[in-house]
């Protein structure tokens, strides 16, 4: 009986997704926590000229959301990342976790992308009342259908892979053979 080649592609995937997504995610805390210092040095920059702040007042409303959700992003990556390691090892523990890791992806997909569309429609609308030469009142129409659509496509695309993940695991074969695992 042939060796089945499953568990080697789908460990070298889950491995590089989750080693992104963990990058991904100390990179994204990092340039929060370093916000209250970039914002004082555009501050600086601006040289006693008027600086409009509704779009940055519009960004902090949404900053614990963004802060908790790329919390839980780097740790559900982190998960893909084990996950990874055990199907490439052939280990029960690969297939537990990447299930695991399918679910609270998938639950955490629907409030970012909510986050993303929410905080875009607040700065579009921080924008438009902001004085100076700006996008005219029919683009921040088109802006508004456009963030919907990423919301969309962003939404589908995060919960391809946990959903693909999700059918395949649940398939007999792959339990009949992952049983044998140690």
């Amino acid at each position: 009986m042939s060796v089945s080649r499953w568990p080697a592609v789908l460990g070298v995937i889950s491995i590089v997704l989750g080693a992104g997504g963990s990058l991904n995610g100390c990179f994204q805390l990092g340039f929060l926590a370093l916000m209250p210092f970039l914002m004082d040095l555009a501050e600086a920059a601006s040289q006693g000229a008027a600086v409009s702040t509704e779009t940055i007042d519009a960004a902090q409303r949404f900053m614990p959301w963004t802060i908790a959700l790329n919390a839980g992003s780097f740790v559900v990556a982190v998960m893909l990342l084990v996950a990874g390691i055990g199907l490439l090892r052939r280990r029960r523990y690969g297939v537990r976790w990447s299930v695991i890791w399918a679910w609270a992806r998938l639950a955490i997909v629907l409030p970012q992308a909510w986050l993303g569309y929410v905080s875009s429609q607040a700065q579009f609308a921080a924008m438009s009342v902001q004085p100076g030469p700006g996008p005219v009142p029919p683009v921040f129409g088109l802006m508004t259908g456009m963030a919907l659509v990423f919301v969309v496509l962003y939404a589908i695309w995060s919960a391809s892979y946990p959903v693909f993940t999700l059918i395949w695991m649940h398939r007999g074969a792959v339990k009949h053979e992952t049983m044998t695992w140690a």
